[in-house]
């Protein structure tokens, strides 16, 4: 074995991430000095029966929202700088779509034929390992988190920071919705060109301002030049989401006009619900079937 990848495999004894689940949020720069590709890393922790979550975000499907419902609260989203050139969402994603600020390993998990990704048309998580199916299956345009939902079960499930801080974290957004905020409420059409509201996460600039309060959670270890950040998923939920809601401020950003922080510490959208469950009704039958694992077109 390569002794460089030994590093990588020493930190995966050391720290137990062998048969767990990791949420794993990374750059790969400093890691391609240790291990040739991507590609060699997610099958390294696949041979220790590792199960990786990651995010698999892509944007270009979210329309202006729906006038007539009065939501409040929601982050500015009919400012014209959020309006989108709308593309309808078929219910896959093409990985070719996917940020390029989600990471190589995360674009490159998605492309494999063995991987799995959710049913989102924006905040989309992908998988691979034993696990994988199981826990992306459950997310739909409303249900963003559900995956995380899952993970608060599994005992070996961890958080992964590689090269990247807490605002790469989308744990954290599920932190925030334990601790009672609302996700912010945006829209996109369906196949059937269909306007319905899908659930994303809000401003995470200032999540960063949290690691003081989870320094005792963490595991500080480092694979050549690169630095990992290691947490207990559940710990670090629960932990975290106490300290938003002792410390609701915490998670606001630099920027004092940021509309996003501004409304999500102040809970987060609220809305007419009869008219809302009018549209989740027709959604979850026609479009968002809960507990589908959608497909993703194969690379060429």
């Amino acid at each position: 074995m390569n002794k460089s990848v030994r590093e990588i495999e020493t930190l995966i004894e050391t720290y137990s991430l062998s048969h767990s689940v990791l949420c794993l949020h990374m750059s790969f720069s400093s890691l391609s000095r240790l291990i040739p590709s991507p590609e060699t890393f997610i099958d390294l922790f696949l041979s220790y029966g590792t199960t990786l979550i990651v995010p698999a975000h892509c944007y270009g499907k979210r329309v202006q929202y729906v006038p007539r419902l009065n939501i409040r609260q929601n982050g500015d989203d009919d400012r014209p700088d959020n309006i989108k050139i709308p593309q309808s969402y078929k219910g896959d994603i093409d990985p070719e779509d996917i940020s390029p600020q989600m990471g190589i390993v995360a674009r490159r998990l998605a492309k494999r034929a063995e991987s799995h990704i959710g049913f989102h048309p924006e905040n989309a998580f992908a998988g691979i390992g034993p696990e994988a199916e199981r826990i992306i299956k459950t997310q739909t345009p409303w249900n963003v988190y559900t995956p995380y939902d899952i993970l608060m079960d599994v005992k070996k499930a961890k958080i992964v920071l590689i090269d990247v801080e807490l605002n790469k974290a989308t744990p954290v957004h599920y932190a925030e919705m334990q601790a009672g905020r609302n996700p912010f409420i945006r829209w996109y059409k369906d196949n059937n060109h269909e306007v319905r509201p899908m659930r994303v996460g809000g401003c995470s600039d200032g999540f960063e301002n949290c690691r003081p309060y989870l320094k005792d959670l963490e595991s500080l270890c480092h694979a050549g030049l690169s630095s990992w950040r290691i947490y207990p998923f559940q710990a670090f939920i629960n932990r975290l989401s106490n300290i938003i809601r002792d410390i609701p401020e915490i998670t606001r950003c630099e920027k004092p006009t940021c509309p996003r922080c501004r409304d999500c510490i102040a809970g987060g959208p609220y809305f007419s619900f009869p008219f809302l469950n009018t549209h989740l009704m027709k959604t979850s039958h026609s479009f968002c079937k809960p507990g589908k694992t959608m497909g993703i077109k194969s690379s060429k």
